[in-house]
Formats: C-alpha cells, sequence, structure tokens
C-alpha cells in the first residue's frame, strides 16, 4: 500500500512539474527575445498589448522581437491591433488595422483565413504585397527555383469547417465566439459573391481569348493556303504549265 501511495505521489508530482514548465513556456514573452512558445498537451494562449495568438496543442511560435512572430508548426488563431509581422519561410504577413485570422503553418505550406480586417501578404521572393480581406484565404508554398513561394490566388472561406476551427481555438468564450461569428457572416458573404463574380469573369475572359485565338490561327491558315496558292499560280507561270 505504501509503495502504491508512493507511486502515486510520484506520477502528481510529475504532471504537476509537467504543467507548470508548460505553463512556465511564455514567461519570457515580451521580455527576452527570441521567445518561443510550444503548447503540449492542449490550447495555449500568448498575449500582449493588442495582439492575441491562441495555439492549437503541438503547435510552436517564437517572438523574434517585439514586432515579429515566427510561425514554427501548428495552427493559430491571431487576433491583433498593432503593427506585428508574422514570418515563415513562405512568405510573411500582417495587419492593416485591426485584424483576426486563423493560420494553419504545415511543414510545406502555410493556408492564411481572414475572418477580419485587411491583411497584407508578402510572399518569399517578392517585394510586392497582396491584400487578403475578410472571408478569403490564400495558400502559400515552398519556394521555386525562380526564387519566388508558390501562392494560390485567394478563395472564399469554406464556412462550416472555418467555425468549427475557429470554435476549438477563440480565446473568448461562447457568448463572445457567436457575436464575432454573427459579425463576420454578412463579409463572408460578400467575400463568397466577389469570388463567384471574379471566377466568372475569368472564365469568361478565357473562353474570349481562346476564340480570339481560334479566329486568329484560322486567319494565319486562310493567309498560309492564299500563299500557297499564289506560289503555285508563280511556279506554274514559270514553267508554262496549264492550270
Amino acid at each position: 500500500m505504501r509503495t502504491w501511495r508512493w507511486l502515486m505521489c510520484i506520477a502528481l508530482f510529475c504532471v504537476d512539474v509537467r504543467v507548470r514548465a508548460e505553463e512556465l513556456q511564455a514567461i519570457c514573452w515580451d521580455k527576452e527575445m527570441p521567445c518561443p512558445v510550444r503548447a503540449k498537451a492542449q490550447r495555449r494562449l500568448v498575449e500582449s498589448k493588442g495582439l492575441k495568438i491562441s495555439l492549437a496543442a503541438g503547435s510552436l511560435l517564437e517572438q523574434r522581437d517585439a514586432d515579429s512572430v515566427q510561425l514554427v508548426q501548428g495552427s493559430f488563431y491571431i487576433s491583433t491591433s498593432r503593427a506585428v509581422v508574422f514570418k515563415t519561410p513562405y512568405g510573411k504577413f500582417e495587419c492593416e488595422g485591426e485584424c483576426k485570422a486563423l493560420a494553419d503553418r504545415e511543414p510545406t505550406r502555410l493556408t492564411l483565413k481572414s475572418l477580419g480586417g485587411r491583411w497584407l501578404i508578402t510572399r518569399t521572393g517578392e517585394s510586392q504585397q497582396y491584400a487578403l480581406p475578410a472571408g478569403l484565404q490564400t495558400l502559400l508554398g515552398e519556394v521555386e527555383p525562380n526564387g519566388r513561394a508558390q501562392m494560390e490566388f485567394p478563395q472564399s472561406l469554406p464556412w462550416l469547417s472555418t467555425v468549427k476551427s475557429w470554435a476549438k481555438l477563440y480565446p473568448g468564450n461562447a457568448k463572445q465566439l457567436r457575436e464575432e461569428v454573427a459579425d463576420f457572416r454578412p463579409a463572408w458573404r460578400e467575400a463568397v459573391e466577389a469570388v463567384s463574380h471574379l471566377h466568372a469573369e475569368t472564365a469568361e475572359r478565357a473562353i474570349a481569348s481562346y476564340e480570339a485565338g481560334q479566329a486568329q490561327e484560322r486567319a494565319r491558315q486562310k493567309a498560309r493556303e492564299r500563299e500557297d496558292e499564289s506560289l503555285r499560280s508563280l511556279f506554274r507561270a514559270k514553267n508554262n504549265l496549264g492550270q
């Protein structure tokens, strides 16, 4: 019986040490740089003035300095109202004003889902910034031989899976989440409609371009036929051949 109690005490002590170690992981936040933060067995929240980042279990990030955070692996909910640059090997993104987002950092790509505000994305190998308004998502992939990271055209967010991911990482209570989701829905609908129109316009341009190309090819074919006929006529004339 004493042995069993002793083993239980050791187990509880180990659990307490592990929990305390996880609680102390973010003690360096805004104090010592770089500051790595890992969420091990459960979701984890780090925050400072104007910034909240919720990490899913198993996720890892590093605060490089007061104004930049490296996303190393995992899933993150980000809410910010100040100038912070979030970095990955495939590109970086920052907020223009007040923004919220879900970010999934996988070994070979980053998926960014805008839940609010206007995010500015810069892919690796390019200086141009691309805007990602609320309701849209995009993907940055591995760097290609030309030195630029892959980047997908923005798409509208899938509603149900986005809300589920949002709920898992949201640092507030259920009432606050419902209010934010309700506020987000009109922006999401607008994004869906805008992307649908854009895709329709793109398809129309592609069809028009194809038809124009076909018309040009037909014109070139007729020109070649006229040229060939002219050459045949000239050959016959020079060789005194009849029609």
